[in-house]
């Protein structure tokens, strides 16, 4: 259900905006609202309750699912390309540009995690997965850090009237790097 619910925001990649550029620009936008997510949560929360028997509280499996469904949207914030996570009250794409869009020094230790508390299924698995979780997550905040540290740098390598002439920096990682 996890995966599931991280990988329904994307699927707006399957409607047709017109053309190739719509089609970009319209991506992250609604079904990464995290207004629209939130509202769908309940709904999927309690498909995944009846479907298990509920076994767990439906509170239990809306948290879960809610918890799946918004990081993907905030994860997507990380990149150059932005998300509008507040729609419908902004169309504003909110972006961090600390991570690039497709980086497998942050994605290789989830499926890491994941595989290992699928094959293990007790707490040993679990701890595999924390873990996995905890140096992703590490590394996302890595690339925060150095973002801003090489924003800095950037800055003060620029005459001040570049700046002050309404020039805009953009400093964003590039493949296999942050």
């Amino acid at each position: 259900w996890g995966g599931v619910a991280g990988t329904l925001p994307d699927l707006d990649v399957f409607i047709d905006y017109g053309d190739p550029l719509a089609n970009m620009v319209n991506h992250r936008g609604a079904s990464h609202s995290l207004s629209y997510l939130t509202l769908l949560s309940p709904m999927l929360a309690w498909l995944a309750w009846r479907i298990h028997g509920r076994v767990a509280s439906l509170q239990r499996w809306w948290l879960a699912i809610w918890l799946a469904l918004i990081t993907h949207p905030l994860l997507d914030a990380s990149t150059v390309y932005g998300t509008r996570l507040l729609l419908p009250f902004t169309d504003h794409a909110f972006g961090t540009d600390s991570i690039f869009i497709i980086d497998p020094l942050y994605t290789l230790p989830l499926c890491v995690g994941v595989v290992a508390a699928l094959r293990k299924g007790d707490a040993y698995g679990l701890r595999w997965n924390a873990v996995a979780l905890a140096i992703s997550t590490t590394y996302l905040a890595w690339s925060l850090g150095v973002q801003a540290y090489v924003s800095k740098l950037a800055l003060q390598s620029l005459p001040p009237a570049v700046m002050a002439n309404g020039g805009r920096l953009l400093v964003t990682p590039s493949p296999l790097n942050t």
